[in-house]
């Protein structure tokens, strides 16, 4: 069971259901970028009921992003203490943790808990560092959005923090690659759903020569179930955008400056596209597409 969900994790680069979350006054400010607002709200929550771990969770993350790294354990200690997933281990909003010495405790504990539900990890090392790596591959994109909101698109804030974003995704390759050549590609029957991911998200991420490199490594794992089909769909689709050809499964959209709204790339043999879909388990693509603000109509 999740007991709890991150800001930051909204901004994750995946599939996933178009699910609204009820915001508190708390998270509402963290999205608007106003953190130390956000802690003092979240302060008042925890006076009033210590309990609530979906609050005492959030105030840690606030607490992490801010810097204040000894306040950030302190809290979350209490809030993963039931917990048994990986969340914790993948947000964004904890990487300033990393350097410190209880991150190492914290790790152990969860991993311990995670095993003891849902089964041992094969490699726990690589899974801790590859969880890491997920985190790290997601940090930064909810500030990107804030800043987006209120400078626009086009501004040198912006433009600085995706060449932070580049030089993360540069090292997180560099990484990848070495884990996969001294250990081969990471399944999730060795690292687990989120380790294996890691690996994805990061070539997801890279340039074209390492999405067209990997890409049939990812098919030989979708068809061994030791990778989510809709991976190989997503980066399949990303190199025939990027080598200017119509994509096959429709997940590609960008974003129209002119238009002010995100539209999707075109689609070879679009009246078939659902069909192509269902076939690797993948949800309708109108439904898809309303996470993007898409009405979709086929052509």
């Amino acid at each position: 069971m999740l007991l709890f969900v991150s800001l930051a994790s909204y901004a994750q680069d995946s599939f996933g259901d178009n699910i609204q979350i009820l915001l508190s006054p708390g998270d509402s400010l963290r999205r608007l970028g106003l953190v130390n607002g956000a802690i003092k709200l979240y302060r008042q929550r925890y006076q009033e009921d210590a309990g609530d771990i979906v609050n005492a969770y959030n105030y840690s993350c606030a607490f992490a992003v801010s810097k204040q790294i000894d306040s950030a354990f302190k809290y979350l200690r209490p809030a993963i203490e039931k917990d048994s997933t990986l969340q914790a281990l993948v947000d964004p909003d904890l990487i300033h943790l990393y350097n410190d010495e209880r991150w190492n405790e914290i790790q152990n504990e969860i991993i311990e808990k995670f095993q003891l539900k849902s089964g041992k990890l094969k490699k726990v090392e690589l899974a801790k560092k590859l969880l890491e790596i997920k985190a790290l591959d997601q940090a930064y994109l909810e500030e990107i959005d804030q800043a987006q909101e209120k400078m626009g698109r086009d501004c040198a804030v912006v433009d600085a923090l995706w060449d932070l974003k580049d030089r993360i995704n540069k090292k997180n390759l560099k990484e990848v690659e070495e884990i996969i050549t001294s250990n081969t590609w990471p399944k999730i029957s060795d690292v687990g759903t989120e380790g294996a991911e890691a690996v994805f998200l990061v070539i997801q991420h890279a340039d074209i020569n390492a999405q067209k490199k990997y890409l049939p490594v990812i098919k030989k794992l979708c068809e061994d179930n030791e990778a989510p089909c809709e991976n190989y769909a997503l980066m399949y689709d990303r190199v025939e955008v990027a080598e200017n050809n119509r994509q096959l499964y429709g997940t590609q959209v960008k974003w129209s400056t002119n238009a002010n709204k995100y539209v999707l790339y075109p689609i070879v043999d679009e009246k078939n596209v659902d069909e192509r879909r269902l076939h690797l388990g993948l949800m309708p693509i109108a439904q898809y597409l309303i996470t993007f603000g898409i009405q979709y109509k086929p052509q």
